[in-house]
């Protein structure tokens, strides 16, 4: 009885990727015995030449004698979404000169051999207890070892479909990341977390910014900034460093929970700058309102949004780890719902906040053209701190230099937003100003009073010694 992959009850459970991956590569397996091995003719090549081949992962052409390189397959890493390899990823193969493939010693006898390693990029080994695997096996269980036993399955389900011979693979790498898409992310992010702590301790320090309601809302905005890249940061080398499978560290509900809060805690944050600056442009003459709303709508209704999100996909999708998307697209718009409600929010509040400042501008005869580049410039300086960059950007392509520039612009809007409201703020740097005055006021004050006690105290001991009765006999003794 022939059963879907994705249906068959092992223990521990095939990741969510295997069924693809062994169809790209049994579908490989068919052109190779279709369309290589069943017109593979000796008399095409003069001389010796090795036979075309199917060495269990990919199809080798015939060829003459020497080394033969291919590209990695892609179904290889056991990766759905990967389309890009990194340069000098590349499989060995060498034919011999006396027309055969080279072979190593299997217990089996000889088998060809083909040389993987050019696919690995580095080795990780990570081991935990896993409390389902150690039922099993009683012991700790290998990340290496239980990728090798996939790639294996994978391969023994390819050489079954073409009753062909197995390879030797090398399954040691559970990561293969492009190295420039790591160093841009890593740059980035550790940029904005570097620019945002000392903003947020600014913010914080200062008793004249942290009683303006506006630089509450901007500390709040920073917080989230900073929260989400840390946890960004701990996501990403769980799934950069760790193959995620069930029971993995990346794996954690928790922990991909709390990233997708405080998404959306970022997002309703941008969207209350939005609408605390549409406020104060309205009614400038008001007393300025309680931001015990915004610390609710914000911090509040994200933490509900995100306890209904775990709350559906606990009973309509918990057959796979969370850190993936849901199967079910109405669960994961409970999260990106909000978030694109406040992208689209801020962008109608920036229409109306750029049409209320040129009809002031307009209407005011002594307004110099200089003013209108001033307010353009204070538009456009709002883009990234309502978030709007992210309307480039919004659609995924799968172009690996959209990608790139994609990490970028999300890694490096903590650095632009703290510079836009904390560094280049102009109430900022006047309180920096008189903190550094006064600093510098107090330390001269304090010197010229060290002086001071000194010259008193020296006073005081030359007057006690010429005033002495013995000291003054002594003196005018022959």
């Amino acid at each position: 009885m022939n059963r879907p992959l994705d249906e068959l009850d092992v223990s521990p459970a095939l990741p969510q990727e295997f069924p693809f991956i062994t169809r790209q590569c049994c579908d490989a397996a068919a052109y190779c015995c279709d369309s290589v091995l069943s017109k593979d003719d000796p008399n095409d090549i003069e001389g010796a030449s090795c036979p075309a081949t199917w060495d269990g992962w990919q199809c080798f052409r015939r060829t003459t004698p020497g080394p033969l390189v291919a590209e990695c397959p892609n179904y290889i890493f056991g990766d759905r979404i990967r389309s890009e390899m990194a340069e000098g990823n590349l499989a060995k193969k060498t034919c011999n000169a006396d027309g055969n493939w080279f072979m190593v010693n299997r217990p089996a006898g000889k088998a060809e051999w083909t040389d993987y390693s050019g696919c690995l990029l580095q080795r990780v080994t990570f081991t935990i207890k896993c409390s389902k695997l150690n039922e099993l096996s009683g012991s700790d269980i290998s990340y290496d070892s239980l990728l090798l036993d996939i790639v294996k399955q994978v391969s023994y389900i390819c050489n079954k479909f073409m009753l062909h011979r197995y390879i030797y693979f090398i399954g040691e790498s559970i990561l293969q990341r492009p190295l420039a898409k790591l160093l841009v992310g890593v740059f980035s992010f550790s940029l904005s977390v570097l620019a945002l702590i000392p903003a947020i301790t600014i913010f914080s320090f200062y008793r004249s910014l942290c009683s303006q309601p506006m630089f509450r809302i901007h500390r709040q905005l920073l917080l989230s900034f900073l929260l989400s890249f840390l946890l960004s940061a701990i996501f990403y080398l769980f799934n950069c460093l760790f193959f995620i499978i069930d029971g993995a560290p990346g794996d954690i509900l928790y922990l991909s929970n709390d990233l997708r809060y405080l998404r959306l805690a970022t997002s309703t944050w941008m969207l209350a700058e939005g609408v605390y600056l549409y406020h104060l442009l309205v009614d400038a003459f008001t007393e300025p309102e309680s931001l015990r709303s915004y610390f609710i709508a914000c911090w509040g209704f994200s933490g509900l949004a995100t306890i209904i999100y775990s709350a559906c996909r606990q009973f309509f999708d918990n057959g796979m780890c969370w850190v993936s998307p849901s199967e079910f697209f109405w669960i994961e718009w409970i999260i990106m719902g909000p978030c694109l409600f406040a992208l689209c929010a801020n962008l109608f509040l920036l229409s109306v906040i750029l049409y209320i400042l040129l009809e002031k501008l307009r209407y005011n005869p002594h307004v110099e053209p200089v003013q209108y580049r001033k307010a353009v410039r204070a538009i456009f300086m709002l883009v990234p701190v309502f978030g709007l960059h992210f309307l480039f950007t919004i659609y995924r392509m799968p172009s690996y230099a959209h990608q790139i520039i994609n990490l970028f612009l999300d890694g490096i809007q903590g650095f632009v937003v703290s510079v836009i409201l904390c560094y280049a703020n102009g109430r900022v740097q006047e309180c920096i100003r008189k903190s550094i005055a006064q600093r510098a006021d107090q330390s001269l004050l304090n010197s010229v009073n060290l002086r001071s006690k000194e010259r008193f105290r020296k006073e005081r001991h030359t007057d006690a010694h010429t005033n002495n009765p013995i000291s003054a006999n002594f003196l005018q003794s022959p």
